[in-house]
C-alpha cells in the first residue's frame, strides 16, 4: 500500500471518527434531557439548528436533524428545554456531552485490545479515542458565541458550566423575576431584573427585560437599559433581541432606526414573523403600502394563524381602498385572538371610513380597554368623538 492510499484511508478514518464523536457528544446531551424533562429533544448534526435539514423522528419526543455531507458533522447541537432543571441536573446535561464520546471510545478501545480484535478495529478505536480527547476542548470556557441558524446564539459546554456555577444567585433572581413577569407584575419584575449583574445579562434575558418595560409603556427606560449592553463588542445581538429593540424604537417614534433593527433581525432569521410584521407596520407608517402588503403576506405564509398579521394587513387594505378585504382580515384576526387590540382599532377605522362613527367609537373603546398603548388609539377616539358631538377636529 503506497503513502497516498494510506493518507487517504487515514483521512476517511478521521472523517468517520469525527462524525461519530459529534454524534456521541450530542447523544450525551440528549439522553439526560429526555430523562429529566418531558419536553421534546432535537439532535442536530452538521448544523446549528437548521430546520431545513433532513429529519428522522425516532419517537414522539426525539428527532434527529442532519445534513447528508459527513464533512459538516464536526458541528452539532441539541435543542431542549432544560432551564427549569436544578443545578445538578443542568450540569449533568451539559457535562455528559463531551464525556459520552470519551466513555464510548474508551470502552471500544478496551474491547478491541482485550479481545485482540482485528488490527483495523484497533486503529479505529485508537483514532476515535484521540477524537474524543480532542472533543474535551468543549469544556474550556470560551466566551466566543456560537451563532445558531435562527440568529440566536449559545456557548460551548465549558462556558455554559461556568455561567451556571457563577450565576446561581443571578439565576434565582432572574427566574423569580420571570414568575413576576408571567403574573403581569412588571414593576416588581423589573426591580429583580435590575439586581442581575451586567456580566450575566444574556440576549434572552434582555428580551424579557425590554418587554417588561414595554408593558409599562416605559420605552425610554427600556432603551436606556439595553443601551448598556448592545454596543459591547462581545454582546451578541440575535434576531429576537433586534426585534425587541426595533419595537422599542418604533414606540419612541424613531421609525427609521426601528426599520434598521427589523432588517437586521430578518437577515439573521428570515422566518421571524414578529420582525417581518413589525417592518410591515412601519412601512404602513411610511405610507409604503405595497411593501407593507408584501411583508404581511410573507408573515401569514409562514404562520397562517398569526392574528396580528391579519389585523395589520387589514389596515393596509383600508389604505389601499379595499374595505371588503380589510373587513375579512379583521374578522379573521378577532377569531384567532379576541384580545387583539389592533383588530378592534382597525375595525373602528373601517367604520369611520363608512361614516358610522357610533360603531367606530364602540370598537375603538374596546381596543383602548384591551391595550391603552395601542398606536394612535387616542387620536382615533378623539376623531370619532368629535364627529359624534359635532366638535371640530384640530
Amino acid at each position: 500500500m503506497d503513502y497516498a492510499t494510506i493518507l487517504f484511508c487515514l483521512y476517511l478514518l478521521f472523517i468517520v471518527t469525527s462524525a461519530t464523536t459529534t454524534f456521541l457528544h450530542e447523544v450525551g446531551h440528549a439522553i439526560p434531557s429526555l430523562i429529566f424533562t418531558k419536553e421534546k429533544v432535537s439532535i442536530y448534526l452538521g448544523t446549528y439548528g437548521d430546520e431545513k435539514s433532513r429529519k428522522i423522528n425516532l419517537s414522539d419526543r426525539l428527532a434527529i436533524h442532519f445534513l447528508l455531507n459527513p464533512l459538516t458533522w464536526r458541528r452539532g447541537m441539541v435543542r431542549s428545554n432544560t432551564t427549569s432543571l436544578n443545578l445538578s441536573k443542568q450540569v449533568t446535561v451539559i457535562l455528559l456531552g463531551p464525556l459520552m464520546s470519551l466513555i464510548i471510545a474508551s470502552i471500544a478501545l478496551w474491547i478491541t485490545f482485550s479481545f485482540n480484535l482485528h488490527g483495523s478495529l484497533k486503529v479505529f478505536a485508537m483514532v476515535l479515542s484521540i477524537s474524543a480527547l480532542i472533543d474535551l476542548r468543549n469544556i474550556y470556557p470560551s466566551k466566543k458565541a456560537i451563532i445558531l441558524a435562527d440568529g440566536s446564539h449559545t456557548y460551548c459546554d465549558g462556558y455554559q458550566l461556568l455561567r451556571l456555577f457563577k450565576s446561581r444567585k443571578e439565576k434565582a433572581d432572574y427566574f423569580a423575576a420571570c414568575d413576576l413577569y408571567d403574573a403581569r407584575n412588571f414593576r416588581d419584575a423589573i426591580k429583580l431584573f435590575e439586581k442581575v449583574r451586567d456580566e450575566w445579562i444574556s440576549p434572552d434575558m434582555l428580551c424579557v427585560i425590554i418587554r417588561a418595560y414595554s408593558e409599562l409603556g416605559e420605552y425610554a427606560m427600556a432603551k436606556a437599559f439595553y443601551s448598556r449592553f448592545i454596543y459591547l463588542p462581545d454582546f451578541v445581538l440575535d434576531s429576537d433581541l433586534l426585534c425587541n429593540i426595533g419595537h422599542t424604537r418604533s414606540q419612541l417614534n424613531e421609525h427609521e432606526e426601528a426599520m434598521g433593527y427589523y432588517n437586521r433581525s430578518i437577515a439573521l432569521n428570515e422566518n421571524n414573523i414578529f420582525s417581518i410584521c413589525n417592518r410591515g407596520f412601519t412601512y404602513n407608517l411610511f405610507e409604503q403600502y405595497p411593501e407593507a402588503m408584501a411583508d404581511f403576506n410573507r408573515t401569514l405564509a409562514i404562520n397562517p394563524e398569526f392574528s396580528y398579521g391579519y389585523s395589520n394587513r387589514a389596515f393596509t387594505y383600508l389604505k389601499m381602498k379595499m374595505p371588503d378585504k380589510a373587513l375579512a382580515d379583521i374578522n379573521t384576526a378577532i377569531k384567532l385572538d379576541d384580545k387583539n387590540a389592533y383588530a378592534y382599532r382597525n375595525l373602528g377605522i373601517y367604520y369611520m371610513e363608512l361614516g358610522d362613527y357610533a360603531k367606530a367609537m364602540e370598537q375603538l373603546q374596546i381596543a383602548f380597554k384591551i391595550d391603552p398603548l395601542t398606536h394612535m388609539i387616542d387620536d382615533y377616539l378623539k376623531i370619532a368623538r368629535d364627529k359624534l358631538t359635532g366638535s371640530p377636529n384640530h
